[in-house]
This record gives C-alpha cells, sequence and structure tokens, in this order.
C-alpha cells in the first residue's frame, strides 16, 4: 500500500497505467489496460462523496479491491451483469443483466470483484448468448439471458431475452430480490417475423410488434449523468424485424433492433449491461452484442487528504508502479 501527499502521475509499464493524485483524488484513467483487466476509475464524485467505478478492458474482468482503511461509512453499491446478446435473423433483443442497488453495505478489508461481459453477438442462425455475472464481494448481479431466433429459445437470465418467430415466447428473469430483472417480451411470425424486445432493470421487454426493449433504471442522482446511459443502466435491446421500423433500446444502454434494411442489431452500450439488439435479415442477420456490466461504490465519509490506494489483485489492473 502506497501513501501519497503530493501531486504526481506515474507510468506502470505493465498496464500503462497513467496514475495522478491530487488533494485525495486520483484524475487520470488507464490508458492501455491489457485485455481482461479490471480497472478502477476514482475521480468520478467530489471529495466529500468520491464514486469509484470498476469496468473490465474486456470480456470478463476479476479483481480484488482493498477498502481504505479510513472509509468507516455505509457504502452506496450498483452492480450490473452483462447484458445479453440479440439473436440472429428477426431475433428478439437481449435482456439486461441484472440489477442490483445496495445501501446497508459497511464493507472492509479485501472485496472480491467481477464485471461482467456482454453475450457476443450471434453471426449465425442461433439465440444469442447470456452475458457473464457481475459480483461485489456476496452481491451478484445475474448476466441477462440472449434473445431468440427463429425456431431457437430465447433464454433465461438476469433479465429474458426476447422471443421469435416460431419460438415466441420471452425468456424469464433469474436475478433474485432484491435485484432487478423482467421478463422478455414475446415474438411473432404473424404478418411477417418479429422478435420481441429484451427486459429491462426497470420494465419486461414489449411483445412483437412494438419489440421495443425494457426500460432500465435510473441513478443519476447517486452516481451522475457521466456514467452508464446518462446515469440509466440495463436496458433491454429491441427485437429485430423482417419488415416495419426499428425496435429501439431500452434506457439504460439497450441495442437498437434492426430491420432487413439494417440486418446487424445495435450493440448494447458498455458499462451499462444492456441487450444487444436483433437481428433483422436472413443474411448477415446478426444480433448485436450485450454491453458490459459495471460496479460503481460511493460513500459519505470525508477523506482525508493523504490518499490511501491498493492496486488491485489477480486479474487486477495495478495502480501506481513507481519506475526506479
Amino acid at each position: 500500500m502506497k501513501t501519497r501527499t503530493s501531486p504526481r502521475s506515474e507510468t506502470s509499464p505493465k498496464a500503462g497505467l497513467m496514475l495522478g493524485v491530487v488533494a485525495g483524488a486520483v484524475l487520470a484513467l488507464a490508458q492501455t489496460a491489457p485485455a481482461g483487466t479490471l480497472i478502477m476509475s476514482a475521480n468520478l464524485g467530489t471529495e466529500l462523496n468520491p464514486i469509484y467505478m470498476f469496468t473490465s478492458s474486456s470480456g470478463t474482468s476479476t479483481g480484488t479491491w482493498t477498502v481504505p482503511s479510513y472509509i468507516t461509512g455505509t457504502f452506496q453499491v450498483l452492480v450490473v451483469g452483462g447484458g445479453g446478446a440479440g439473436g440472429h435473423k428477426w431475433g428478439g433483443g437481449g435482456g439486461a443483466g441484472g440489477l442490483i442497488f445496495d445501501t446497508s453495505l459497511n464493507p472492509s478489508g479485501d472485496i472480491t470483484i467481477t464485471v461482467g461481459g456482454g453475450g457476443a453477438g450471434s453471426s449465425s442462425w442461433a439465440a444469442g448468448a447470456n452475458g457473464a455475472n457481475s459480483v461485489f464481494g456476496s452481491l451478484i448481479a445475474v448476466g441477462g439471458g440472449g434473445g431468440g431466433a427463429e425456431n431457437y429459445t430465447a433464454k433465461s437470465g438476469g433479465s429474458g431475452g426476447g422471443g421469435a418467430k416460431n419460438a415466441t415466447s420471452g425468456g424469464s428473469a433469474t436475478q433474485p430480490s432484491p435485484g432487478f430483472g423482467n421478463k422478455g417480451g414475446n415474438g411473432s411470425g404473424s404478418g411477417g417475423a418479429y422478435g420481441g424486445g429484451g427486459g429491462g432493470a426497470g420494465a419486461a421487454g414489449s411483445n412483437a410488434t412494438n419489440s421495443t426493449g425494457g426500460v432500465g433504471r435510473d441513478y443519476s442522482t447517486i452516481f451522475g449523468t457521466s456514467v452508464g446511459d446518462s446515469g440509466w443502466f440495463a436496458g433491454g435491446g429491441g427485437g429485430g424485424k423482417s419488415i416495419g421500423s426499428s425496435a429501439q433500446g431500452g434506457q439504460g444502454g439497450g441495442g437498437y433492433g434492426a430491420v432487413a434494411g439494417a440486418p446487424r442489431g445495435g450493440n448494447g452500450l458498455a458499462h451499462t449491461g444492456g441487450g444487444g439488439g436483433g437481428g433483422g435479415a436472413l443474411t448477415g442477420g446478426n444480433g448485436g452484442s450485450g454491453g458490459s456490466g459495471v460496479v460503481l461504490v460511493t460513500y459519505t465519509t470525508p477523506e482525508p487528504a493523504t490518499l490511501a490506494l491498493m492496486g488491485l489483485g489477480g486479474l487486477g489492473l495495478i495502480l501506481g508502479r513507481k519506475r526506479r
């Protein structure tokens, strides 16, 4: 553990991290982190209400955060799983990652943190892949369910993926209480082919032919509008269609559902857990990938002028390695 009392910037050759410390606030973020690295950004709040954001450079990442000993207040923690991918060929939208918001924690010592990656968009005739779980200590946000494709059933997840033609039922939500998740919308093969919208943390996905993704949840009053989708998280992906207009993803990072003229579904927004949009054509109708998950932490105990900062262990990013 290092304690710094004067402003400086250092580069970690191993991780390519630029780290600056001024008046107890980490100012710079990771520049070129290796794949599969857990990144901690700690310059998002104020001196009295710091915000720590944990993200993944790519895929799913796990690390250990040592809670500074001077933090004694109750935490507010938001954990969002990776979003599910949209299904191929007029597919259902991907379900958003499950979402947990906890205001009762008072952690200390080492906390294991995992940020789940979004499900990969389907490039062949198949349902979309589920997103991966995100974890903060004992809190587990379940990855979102993949959207269905014609003849391929939508998957259950934190929020369920949308159904599709000949496999119309939307996937179920599996995020345990007190977390948030909702069912995916049903698809349809009547008068065309339509995928249902993926479920969001705030509402179920819409049934075909509306096919919009379920809305997520708004935490802008706690974490601000510079994170997530203007402070929203875990919106479901829109369903793909053979005709009509594109179905919107749910607010909170959900990707748009494609139509025949624009075959690929939109990707979920990174660091929101938003679901990917369903594909919109037989040829090249790939589903969009789910957005990666995120962990956000804030507390109201004032920090001292001296910042105690511990690097993340395991696959975590090594912070502030001094060159000699």
